[in-house]
């Protein structure tokens, strides 16, 4: 299960969700400035009724000019009494934010260039320029137009208090006191009180959330007994909680892929007696503790178990779905879409193994990896073979059929499929110095090593990186590229939003398209080349080789001095501000079209930083730049900003429209608490005003087209 543990930082006080207000003073010029426009579009409305009026040909086009007018009248007095009603029900008092010190590492950071004052850039063509804004503290003029915020507090407790927060950031748990008793606080909900709340299962934060985020169950103690929560509601109780040499009572908790079921197993080691509880229902209980294995598709489980442990001659046992199965197996694996069950049993008195498929043996054998395709039934089987004389050999076979020329005596048990399952390949180490790739039952090449994963493009051709006399080439299906002096660069794999333990890779893909960052020779230089699709192109001190998420564009940053991102080989758009090592996710940013692309940059010396948008700017009053992302239609841009007095602002098409004192976690995992969901809805947890609040930020009318052309 994802999920991300934390504790607040700073003393947290109670606080009802507000929206940040402006001073009384400065809201009565703003409600002034409204009533003005309103009149205005009122007048300019009865002007135009008359004037069709008085000319009939004009009529239709007048009328519909003239309902545009009294919209626009409308949708002023709207604001006005939205105005009112704001200062009437705050008394136009400043909302108050406590500076928090956690654990973003952004806090700070570029300070010298905060406070710029984004109208300084030019009106955009068709648009407008970025609103002003304040320094923290100051009164802020926060956007009514680039979107509509939505503001819930989450949690409000003391300083120090354990929090979770789900993926997509659809649930917010905090465990804290109340009274003398602990609670769980879900969502700013407080749930029943408990003696104890513990760390439940595989190491989980006080339990689990689901993997789409829309779940969360945990365990409490009353007593002598456990209870399972789950979404706020007690679902099972028993007992005891103590147990022998303080043995958890609750073994394991979870859900099933996409939430669809939840689970949780019993555990009573000094009795000997485990149960697995699926959807609150109760499978046997068994000698041994529970294994499950869940299916792709999250709609069955099976664990192995043994019986009759009591006389000294235990016996396996095959659980499905909550029904001993009428065959043993072990080692069970579930094909992707959830249809078969494969396992394995060792044959009485002898060294070979049967494989199973939904419990009928098809083959039998002496030893096997089973590879399953990430779609689909499709089942790949590494098969051991042993000869008399002790040799080791390993043959392929697609179910339990024998794939021709697939012998490898080194060992295959390392298979690789693209993402429809259409293509496979595997790795076959043949000996020390040989070693080749089949793909769809062809054997590739053979080469000294192979020296990372396969990757395949969408017409089926693997494309990895080789290593042939000491040095290192690319191979795209039965093309070479190489081999390279000085080797493939490595870089962060792509589709990435948290940086720890992102692996690296030497080559990137994308539909049929393939790049990779070469160094042709091996001396102490920055030249290095940049090949697309076989194509070379020279460049200096590249980096971030990225491609549009449909493939069409690819980009990449270059130079020494002055950085530039370069867009297909040829554009060369200026990046007058280094992107943060720190930030996620990469340097620039595809839209999902890859119409756009986007990356912190700056308006030019001593004017601030922006947002750099394919040939023009979103100026920002901000000192620093984060997280940049495009909604998933591509109309809106929307980042972080960090101002001073180390508060935080959410841009929308260069206009801020929230500010708050600090994320909710560290900047290395953003994707714990900046999401951008399938509706272009942006979801930011954060610390504001010493409580934890949950952020929705839909874009209004604004859009990327409103940006500024330097």
């Amino acid at each position: 299960m994802r999920r991300l543990a934390m504790s607040l930082t700073a003393f947290v006080t109670f606080a009802a969700a507000t929206t940040i207000v402006r001073p009384a003073q400065a809201q009565a010029g703003v409600f002034d400035q409204i009533k003005k426009k309103a009149d205005a579009a009122k007048k300019a409305a009865d002007d135009v009724k008359r004037k069709a009026d008085s000319t009939a040909n004009a009529a239709a086009k007048a009328k519909a000019a003239a309902d545009s007018a009294k919209t626009a009248a409308g949708n002023a007095k709207t604001s006005v009494e939205d105005a009112a009603k704001v200062m009437t029900s705050s008394g136009g008092a400043p909302s108050s934010a406590a500076t928090q010190q956690g654990t973003s590492s952004r806090s700070g950071t570029n300070t010298s260039a905060a406070g710029a004052n984004p109208a300084s850039s030019p009106p955009a063509k068709g648009g407008r320029a970025a609103t002003p804004t304040a320094s923290a503290g100051g009164p802020q003029t926060l956007s009514r137009t680039a979107a509509h915020v939505e503001e819930q507090v989450v949690f409000a407790g003391e300083a120090g208090t354990p929090f979770g927060i789900s993926p997509r950031g659809q649930h917010v748990a905090a465990r804290t006191l109340k009274g003398s008793r602990t609670v769980m606080v879900d969502n700013g909900v407080t749930g029943p009180p408990f003696d104890e709340i513990p760390g439940a299962g595989q190491g989980n934060f006080a339990g689990a959330f689901s993997d789409d985020g829309a779940h969360y169950a945990y365990v409490g103690r009353q007593g002598q007994q456990w209870v399972v929560m789950n979404d706020g509601k007690e679902v099972a109780r028993g007992g005891p909680f103590i147990q022998k040499n303080s043995d958890p009572p609750i073994d394991l908790i979870g859900f099933t892929p996409g939430g669809k079921h939840f689970y949780f197993s019993t555990s009573d080691i000094a009795h000997g007696k485990f149960q697995f509880f699926f959807d609150g229902k109760p499978d046997p209980a068994i000698q041994d503790p529970v294994q499950p294995v869940i299916s792709p598709d999250g709609e069955h489980y099976a664990y192995v178990y043994q019986v009759n442990k009591e006389t000294g001659n235990p016996l396996p046992a095959l659980m499905v779905d909550g029904k001993r199965a009428a065959y043993a197996g072990s080692d069970p694996h579930f094909t992707a879409d959830g249809l078969h069950l494969y396992t394995k049993m060792i044959v009485p008195r002898t060294s070979a193994i049967d494989v199973l498929l939904d419990g009928k043996p098809i083959m039998r054998v002496g030893g096997v990896d089973l590879h399953m395709a990430p779609v689909g039934s499709l089942m790949l089987a590494s098969v051991l073979v042993v000869s008399p004389s002790g040799d080791r050999s390993m043959f392929l076979t697609i179910g339990n059929k024998r794939v021709p020329n697939s012998d490898c005596h080194g060992g295959n048990n390392t298979a690789y499929f693209s993402a429809d399952a259409k293509h496979w390949a595997v790795k076959c180490q043949d000996s020390n110095t040989s070693t080749w790739i089949m793909t769809d039952g062809k054997k590739g090449q053979e080469y000294q090593a192979i020296g990372s994963d396969v990757l395949f493009t969408a017409d089926g051709r693997p494309v990895y990186m080789a290593i042939a006399n000491n040095k290192q080439l690319v191979v795209a299906g039965d093309q070479e590229y190489g081999p390279y002096g000085g080797g493939v660069q490595l870089q962060l794999a792509p589709g990435h939003n948290d940086l720890r333990g992102i692996p690296q890779v030497p080559v990137v893909v994308a539909g049929n398209h393939f790049g990779f960052i070469a160094m042709e020779s091996s001396g102490f230089t920055l030249d290095r080349i940049i090949v697309v699709d076989g194509k070379a192109t020279k460049a200096v001190s590249p980096t971030d080789l990225l491609f549009s998420p449909d493939g069409s564009h690819f980009a990449y940053v270059e130079g020494r001095d002055k950085r530039v991102v370069v867009v297909d080989g040829v554009q060369r758009v200026p990046a007058l501000f280094s992107h943060d090592p720190a930030d996620v996710p990469a340097a620039f940013v595809f839209s999902q079209d890859g119409k756009h692309l986007a990356f912190a940059s700056a308006q030019g010396a001593g004017k601030g930083l922006a947002v750099a948008i394919d040939d023009g700017l979103f100026a920002s009053g901000a000192g620093s730049t984060y997280d940049i992302t495009f909604t998933p239609d591509a109309k809106h841009l929307m980042w972080l900003g960090g101002v001073s007095g180390n508060r935080m602002r959410v841009y929308v098409d260069g206009e801020p429209v929230v500010e708050f004192d600090q994320p909710a976690g560290a900047q290395q995992n953003a994707e714990a608490w900046w999401s951008m969901g399938a509706d272009g809805v942006l979801t930011v947890i954060a610390l504001d005003g010493g409580v934890l609040k949950r952020f929705r930020v839909t874009p209004g009318s604004s859009s990327v087209d409103a940006r500024s052309r330097p």
